[in-house]
């Protein structure tokens, strides 16, 4: 068990920061860190010879912190969401019907957004345990892909399946089954290829990224399969590997509500650059007292911090996450989540 100093845990809706005139309600721009900010001294690489190029380590990270004390009542938009109604959503059986690993439409829009109302949850917290749900199915069920690999491969292979047939017999996303057939075709093309190159092969061939490799391991009918495989998995595959804009949105929207309140502090962008290995959202160098506790560094979750117990796997990767900020750091930190949080939340993480 992680021994972790006192997080707090903030929930700031978007309405929450109206009061810091309408940083949220237009384009944010991103706050560039003063130069004043000092970071531990930077150091060049060392050049023994014309063709050797030694590479010094990167420089220990020291931040400096400013010693001025800031008192600050940041106000959450809404309570937590209480357990009971998170359970309640669930066991409606609304969020989620065997095989629907595609951005639902329409009626079940509709249908997820009156579950949502009739627990007090918005229709966003809902898709959002609806996503971290499925992310959990997919790790509890991919035993499924290497126990009945032969016979979906076959199925596949004859067209007796198509893909969007065999994710909702096996209740897998279809990108995720095609990828697992590519990389055994890869891995018998090329066993002499290191694991890591076979992975990016098989990657480029899912992407389309390479048309000849694509037309070496995929018949006509198979190509036509991954591209409506795609179509209908967002579990699976991103469109976009690069799109991080709503979680650098609301990372921005924080930068400028401390800027606001002439908060000093550094991004994540001047820890790594300074050559630290651990960055959190942000590194307050003021002695910040935030609702009463010391906080000295922040992240930002652009989700909703779900208590249910399907959702464990996030709530892990957090307490991991914090434990790497609070050796680092020293000190509590704040979670500020987007979409709100359970009332479990703040249990998860107690006081030691």
């Amino acid at each position: 068990m992680f021994m972790l100093s006192f997080t707090v845990l903030l929930f700031l809706l978007i309405c929450a920061f109206q009061e810091a005139e309408g940083l949220l309600s237009s384009s944010v721009v991103g706050y560039s860190t003063p130069s004043s900010f000092p970071f531990a001294p930077l150091q060049k690489c060392a050049n023994s010879d014309d063709d050797d190029t030694i590479v010094e380590p990167p420089p220990e990270f020291i931040p400096t912190y400013t010693g001025i004390d800031v008192q600050l009542n940041w106000k959450l938009a809404n309570k937590p969401i209480p357990i009971q109604s998170e359970l309640a959503l669930l066991n409606s059986g609304v969020l989620w019907r065997r095989g629907e690993f595609n951005r639902i439409e329409g009626k079940r829009v509709t249908e997820v957004e009156r579950g949502c109302v009739e627990v007090g949850m918005t229709l966003n917290q809902g898709f959002l345990i609806r996503k971290q749900l499925a992310v959990t199915k997919v790790m509890r069920n991919s035993w499924k892909l290497k126990k009945d690999f032969k016979s979906m491969e076959r199925k596949f292979g004859t067209r007796q399946r198509t893909l969007l047939q065999l994710s909702k017999e096996l209740d897998l996303p279809p990108v995720n089954i095609v990828r697992t057939i590519l990389r055994e075709r890869v891995d018998n093309a090329y066993p002499e290829m290191i694991f890591r190159d076979r992975k990016r092969m098989v990657k480029s061939i899912v992407y389309e990224d390479n048309l000849e490799l694509v037309n070496t391991f995929l018949t006509a009918w198979e190509i036509e399969q991954l591209q409506i495989a795609k179509e209908f998995d967002v579990i699976g595959y991103s469109a976009d590997t690069t799109a991080n804009g709503p979680p650098e949105e609301w990372e921005q929207a924080i930068y400028a509500y401390l800027k606001e309140r002439n908060i000093n502090y550094l991004t994540e962008d001047d820890m790594r650059e300074a050559g630290s290995r651990i960055t959190p959202d942000c590194l307050l160098l003021d002695d910040c007292v935030i609702n009463g506790h010391k906080v000295r560094w922040i992240d930002a979750k652009s989700f909703y911090g779900s208590g249910l117990r399907e959702s464990s796997g996030i709530v892990t990767k957090m307490y991991k996450q914090i434990a790497k900020y609070e050796a680092e750091f020293g000190g509590g930190g704040a979670i500020i989540f987007k979409h709100g949080f359970s009332q479990n939340i703040p249990r998860k993480f107690p006081s030691t």
